[in-house]
């Protein structure tokens, strides 16, 4: 008859020493837990700092992701209004045409006079819907950033401030930049940036002149945008619902640069954004 085996325990002591295994022995045998780190100790400082590191590293990259994904949604958005919208709207106008050709030469003239004024209030229309949905389109993402670079989305961005303002507005851009091709996701950024600020401009700053500057500072490019309205004040800086400063203070911060702004009473306004593209820049 099989009895049933009976375990024992390991940790008594009586059992150690049973056999020949001092306390002290088995203890060291079995291995001594690690100490648990207590709170504000090197060790769990050191830890915590590691971990906030590296989520504020998977944080960032997924911002980075998600901004990429509203530039290619806005590209997409603009390709389709300029695409789907311009053809309709043109081919609205041109039968317009037709029928206005076709009313003044009709046999029958009563009232045509009338429906000729309707025809061309129409068309006139059209025309301005056709510029909205030009202007929206390339507000939402210039033709010229994606196929010519950001110098030349700059400057054409200047050109529209100008006759929308009456401001003047130069940019000067660093010849050696001329020659660079940057990552889309700089030249959004920094193209976002202008855009911006010369809305901010145009609201707030009663500027008569309006100075950008792009230029490579080090393994940074940098944009300026200064001028001489105004000036901005600390209160509008500090407001809760500057989501336009805040927006390119991230915009900058997502690509491991800086946004500054400053400004004085009657003198005017002076911004800036710099973003590292050191393998980029020309040596």
């Amino acid at each position: 008859m099989r009895h049933p085996v009976t375990r024992r325990g390991t940790g008594s002591s009586s059992y150690a020493l049973s056999r020949g295994v001092s306390e002290s022995n088995r203890i060291k045998a079995i291995g001594s837990p690690k100490p648990i780190p207590r709170p504000g100790s090197v060790v769990s400082a050191t830890n915590v700092e590691e971990e906030l590191r590296l989520a504020y590293v998977r944080l960032r990259g997924e911002a980075r992701r998600v901004q990429r994904a509203a530039e290619e949604e806005r590209r997409r958005i603009a390709r389709e209004l300029h695409d789907e919208f311009g053809q309709a709207l043109t081919g609205l106008k041109f039968d317009l045409a037709w029928l206005s050709t076709k009313l003044m030469q009709s046999p029958t003239p009563t009232n045509c006079g009338d429906l000729l004024s309707k025809v061309q209030a129409m068309s006139g229309s059209i025309d301005g819907l056709m510029g909205f949905v030009r202007a929206t389109a390339s507000s939402l993402r210039s033709a010229m950033l994606d196929d010519l670079g950001l110098i030349p989305a700059l400057e054409s961005l200047a050109t529209t401030f100008q006759h929308r303002t009456g401001a003047r507005c130069e940019i000067d851009a660093a010849p050696e930049l001329l020659s660079i091709m940057l990552p889309s996701e700089v030249s959004a950024a920094l193209f976002r940036i202008a855009q911006e600020l010369l809305t901010n401009v145009m609201r707030h700053a009663a500027a008569s002149q309006v100075r950008m500057r792009l230029y490579q500072d080090g393994v940074t490019v940098t944009l300026e945008v200064i001028d001489n309205g105004k000036g901005i004040t600390i209160k509008r800086m500090s407001r809760p619902h500057s989501f336009g400063l805040r927006g390119m203070q991230e915009r900058a911060s997502l690509l491991g640069g800086h946004f500054h702004i400053e400004g004085e009473s009657g003198v005017g306004t002076r911004a800036y954004a710099s973003l590292p593209v050191t393998e980029y820049v020309a040596p």
